[in-house]
């Protein structure tokens, strides 16, 4: 997970940034299509001037931690626990999924035009157990499918066996912060690159 681009969005897993509803909700509304529920969210596009007056309103808010671009409050984080021998995710996983990302689509105004949602890393621990090691790339990359098969772009997805003490658990993290469209854009295009020549580096720890 030493990505160039990953150093400045991604902030290794705080229990802190731990997210979860405290009621189960549906995956999807009535009449939305499921598999674009998660997909990541897309900010207004606003000029300059547009867009301070839009952090204005965001620092009324008291929302705007530190008066930067890049702020956290809505960074999203949670994990799945597998049982002995599983790999695939069984209904208790899919509805823990569903109840960790709740918080996403129902962001509240004024964050909701101006969120950009970037990379969503997916990692299980490394272990020198060549069998074990076998078994948690299977969840990651279990982990990793049900959040592609929910919306999220496969191009901004890192999934590794690389960090994590547990190989019971799957963790995830989805980086982002506040950015208008088009240098939301320009972030994207910039970390498919970088992701795409890691994975063509052939870094054994990441899972695909």
């Amino acid at each position: 997970m030493a990505l160039d681009s990953g150093r400045r969005t991604l902030r290794v897993f705080s229990s802190a940034a731990v997210l979860v509803a405290a009621t189960l909700l549906p995956f999807y509304s009535q009449g939305q299509d499921q598999l674009q529920r998660y997909g990541p969210t897309q900010p207004t596009d606003l000029s300059t001037e547009q867009w301070r007056v839009h952090l204005k309103k965001i620092d009324a808010a008291q929302r705007l931690r530190d008066g930067t671009l890049m702020p956290w409050d809505f960074r999203l984080a949670g994990s799945v626990w597998f049982a002995d021998g599983e790999i695939g995710l069984a209904a208790r996983h899919r509805e823990a999924l569903a109840q960790q990302m709740q918080r996403l689509p129902n962001l509240p105004s004024p964050y909701r035009e101006a969120y950009c949602t970037l990379t969503l890393h997916i990692v299980g621990p490394r272990i020198q157990n060549a069998a074990t090691q076998g078994l948690v790339r299977q969840r990651v990359d279990a982990v990793r499918r049900w959040f592609i098969a929910h919306g999220y772009d496969a191009t901004l997805v890192v999934a590794s066996a690389s960090f994590g003490n547990d190989a019971k658990e799957v963790q995830w993290e989805l980086a982002g912060g506040l950015l208008p469209k088009v240098p939301c854009e320009a972030e994207r295009t910039k970390m498919r690159k970088d992701l795409a020549a890691e994975y063509a580096r052939g870094n054994p720890t990441l899972v695909r």
